[in-house]
C-alpha cells in the first residue's frame, strides 16, 4: 500500500512507499494508494492528489484526521512515523478557534494504545490532571519501547 501525505512534516513517514505530494516519475507497484490528510485546509489538495495518483493505480482513498477523527485503529509507523503513539483524543476546553472538540469530542482515554517514544496527543498536560491510567503508565515508563538511532553517515 503507498501512503500519500500532502505536505511533509516532523510526522510524516519516510520509507520506499510513503510520498509527499504528486506521483513521481518512478513509481512503485501497489493496488492501493492511501491519501491521508492531517489539516483540513489540505483537503482540496487531497482531492487533486486523488485525481493524480488515480491515473496510475485502480483503488485511491482519502482518509486521515481531516476526514475522520480519533485513532482507534492507528498503527505505528504507517501514517506517522514510527515511534509515534497516542494515548488520548479529544478535549474538555472548547475554544472557538479549535475544531479538536467538535472533531473527536470530550476527553477520552484510549486504553490500549501501541508502544512509542514520542506521544503525541492533542490534550497531554490536560489528561495528566485528570489522573488517567495512560498518564500513570506514561510516568512509570514502562510501556515505552526505546527507540533505534541510525547514523546519516
Amino acid at each position: 500500500m503507498i501512503r500519500v501525505f500532502p505536505r511533509l512534516t516532523n510526522m510524516t513517514p519516510r520509507d520506499d512507499l510513503s510520498f509527499i505530494g504528486y506521483p513521481p516519475l518512478i513509481r512503485p507497484e501497489a493496488e492501493v494508494v492511501h491519501i491521508s490528510v492531517t489539516f483540513t485546509w489540505d483537503l482540496p489538495l487531497a482531492l487533486d492528489l486523488a485525481y493524480a495518483w488515480s491515473q496510475y493505480y485502480p483503488k485511491v482513498e482519502i482518509g486521515g484526521p481531516a476526514y475522520r477523527p480519533g485513532c482507534l485503529d492507528f498503527t505505528p509507523g504507517v501514517y506517522v512515523r514510527r515511534g509515534v503513539t497516542f494515548t488520548s483524543r479529544g478535549c474538555n476546553d472548547n475554544c472557538p478557534w479549535c475544531l479538536v472538540r467538535q472533531y473527536e469530542g470530550k476527553l477520552w482515554e484510549i486504553r490500549n494504545f501501541a508502544p512509542g517514544y514520542i506521544v503525541n496527543d492533542n490534550n497531554l498536560l490536560h489528561f495528566t490532571s485528570l489522573g488517567c491510567s495512560s498518564c500513570a503508565s506514561l510516568n512509570s515508563g514502562h510501556f515505552i519501547s526505546q527507540p533505534s538511532f541510525t547514523s546519516k553517515n
